[in-house]
Formats: C-alpha cells, sequence, structure tokens
C-alpha cells in the first residue's frame, strides 16, 4: 500500500530578526502554558458540571404529558429501593470522580509537553530563524534550506543551513570587503568589514543551532 498526499498547504512562520523571533516565540509559549495550567483546574470543574446537568430525553407531542404523569403515577405507587439508590449514587460519583482526575492529568500533560517543546524547540528554532534572516536586513540573500515537514526534511535543512552558515560565515568577512571595494571604492570596504563581522557572529551560530534542534 501507498499512501499520497495532495494539495498540501503548508504554513510557515516567517522570522525577520532574532529579536522579534525569539521573543514572539517566547510570547507564545507563556500563552500556551497558561492556558493548560487553568485547564489544570476548568477541565474537572466542566466534568463537574456535566456530571450535575440531569440528562431530559425529549418527548414528542401530547403524549409526552400523557406519558410524564403516568410515570409520576408509578413513581409514586412504586417504592423505592434506598440501596439501589445509595448503589447508584456511588457510582456516579465514582465515575465523575474519574473524568475529573482524568481531565485534570491530561491538561497537566499537556503544560508540561507544550512547555518542554517550547523550551527545547519552539524558542531556539525561533532565535535560528531570526538569526538565518539577518543578511537580509542589509541586502545579502537569504538563502532557501527548503521547506521542514517531519524529522526527515528538519536533518536536511539543519545539514544545509549548518554548511552554509560555517562556510559563508567564515568566508563573509573576507568576501564582502572585497565587494564592497570593488562597488563603492573605501566606503565599500568598510561596510563590507561591518557585514562580514555580523555574517561571522550570525551564520555560523544560526547553522550550529538549527543542527541540534534536529
Amino acid at each position: 500500500m501507498f499512501s499520497y498526499e495532495s494539495n498540501a498547504i503548508i504554513i510557515e512562520t516567517t522570522r525577520w530578526d532574532p529579536v522579534t523571533g525569539t521573543s514572539s516565540a517566547l510570547i507564545g509559549a507563556g500563552v500556551d502554558a497558561l492556558d493548560t495550567s487553568l485547564g489544570i483546574i476548568a477541565k474537572p470543574y466542566q466534568e463537574w458540571r456535566k456530571a450535575q446537568t440531569p440528562y431530559r430525553p425529549a418527548q414528542v407531542g401530547e403524549s409526552s404529558s400523557c406519558s410524564s404523569s403516568s410515570h409520576a403515577s408509578s413513581s409514586i405507587l412504586a417504592p423505592q429501593d434506598s440501596n439501589t439508590t445509595s448503589v447508584a449514587e456511588k457510582k456516579s460519583g465514582l465515575t465523575t470522580a474519574g473524568a475529573m482526575a482524568a481531565a485534570s492529568a491530561k491538561s497537566l500533560g499537556m503544560f508540561y509537553a507544550l512547555g518542554l517543546r517550547g523550551i527545547m524547540i519552539d524558542v531556539p528554532l525561533a532565535a535560528t530563524e531570526g538569526l538565518r534572516a539577518v543578511p537580509g536586513m542589509y541586502g545579502e540573500q537569504v538563502r532557501d534550506i527548503g521547506t521542514v515537514t517531519d524529522w526527515k526534511t528538519g536533518a536536511v535543512a539543519a545539514g544545509k543551513n549548518f554548511a552554509y552558515g560555517m562556510g559563508e560565515g567564515l568566508s563573509d568577512i573576507f568576501v564582502l570587503p572585497y565587494k564592497g571595494g570593488k562597488e563603492e571604492g573605501g566606503l565599500g570596504v568598510a561596510k563590507g568589514l561591518g557585514k562580514g563581522g555580523l555574517s561571522i557572529v550570525t551564520k555560523p551560530f544560526s547553522g550550529k543551532s538549527l543542527r541540534h534542534c534536529y
């Protein structure tokens, strides 16, 4: 059997610089943590409220009044078994308590999972993408390392970014002043030195960081 994926839609978050990229990822991780932490209390309460709401089946037409009156009269005539009622209430209480505990545990698990993902993946990846986008701020081309859809494509993208980042980061300190000197003379050399100094910091760090994420 073969699986086919048609008309795939991939939405990628664009990071323009490491400052806004990292801060937005931190805010997103904080919002997720707050939402799941509130769910540790709110979700069990919702389960309790659900258990307190009695189930009332829909009744059709005028027969509903007749059936309800006959049911009421039969319930009055029939003796109530207190033991059966207490057992049913205990079972209902245990079921509600179990649902509340499961809801709380699920929210707690999501809290730890989202927190770990934010610290270990989302924030470092946002910082890495922001660093990779820095050359675009001073007119250089930002290399396309491909779309990441799973760990395999992520590993390929990390390998490309590592190779480009280390290679260009170490060579830009010489290449960019040379290119700037040919285009603008002494001013171009000065600009190239500034760009090369920034590149030697951002590009290798971006390459190594993305490689660690995968």
